[in-house]
């Protein structure tokens, strides 16, 4: 069954972003419930382990959403709404899942699928409102408040991109239990503004990175963004008008924290 624009959104905001999403609040619960008291383990392991859930919610969630712009696309190919053979829409569905996969997507996979499948060139990527989001703010390992401070991102896609850039440097540093990366800061995050510099990631003293809080809920929200954002410009591209482009939600809305 293909989905409509509307029915991707809810997907990858009630399902495939869940996990993360539960994760995320739980821990902040229950580190709050302890006060001062250290739970046992790895502390940065619970964070991390939101990130890297939230970075594959956004590849399920850029798939759906490549189908159902797909979908749209075939049923109205000649102006009114005509049925879309099986053999048209089993052609887009291959195309899709197997000429640019979009594993642990970085900004440059995310991109190349726009522009291979809907003919989007970089420069046309369009951050809509809806993926305008508060970040939290740390950039230190053992200075601020624990929860960061805010600031907000109504940026363009450049920045957001590079965001996605050191999420994925982040993820992929965790799976694949990458030594070097895991105690080194990557260039994409050092590129980011000043602005951004610290909202996904604290610098320890040792110089290597260190993700708290404030950085797990704000690569919750960067991914949500990306997910707002190649929706509103992919379903743009294929005709869909901006009020019907797929109910997006805010960042901030899906990923709720009572510091904000």
């Amino acid at each position: 069954m293909w989905l409509t624009p509307a029915d991707a959104a809810k997907q990858y905001y009630d399902s495939n972003l869940r996990s993360a999403v539960a994760l995320l609040m739980s821990i902040v619960k229950d580190r709050r419930s302890r006060g001062s008291g250290r739970p046992p383990g790895e502390p940065q392991a619970e964070w991390r382990a939101v990130l890297v859930l939230a970075l594959a919610a956004l590849e399920a969630g850029l798939v759906d959403v490549g189908l159902a712009a797909h979908h749209h696309r075939i049923r109205f190919r000649g102006g009114a709404s005509t049925a879309a053979t099986d053999e048209e829409l089993a052609r887009a569905r291959g195309r899709l899942l197997t000429s640019l996969p979009l594993s642990a997507p970085n900004a440059q996979k995310v991109e190349n699928f726009m522009l291979a499948q809907f003919g989007v060139l970089p420069s046309q990527i369009v951050v809509p409102p809806q993926a305008h989001f508060t970040t939290r703010v740390k950039a230190v390992a053992l200075g601020g408040a624990g929860s960061g401070s805010p600031a907000e991102f109504a940026g363009e896609w450049q920045e957001l991109a590079a965001r996605l850039d050191a999420i994925q440097y982040f993820r992929n540093a965790i799976v694949h239990a990458d030594s070097q990366k895991l105690e080194t800061v990557p260039p994409s995050a050092q590129s980011l503004s000043d602005g951004a510099k610290g909202s996904i990631w604290a610098l320890t003293k040792a110089g290597d990175w260190s993700l708290q809080m404030p950085h797990a809920v704000t690569a919750v929200r960067t991914t949500v963004a990306v997910f707002n954002t190649v929706s509103y410009t992919i379903y743009s591209a294929v005709g869909l008008s901006s009020s019907t482009s797929g109910g997006l939600k805010r960042p901030d809305e899906v990923v709720p924290f009572e510091d904000d």
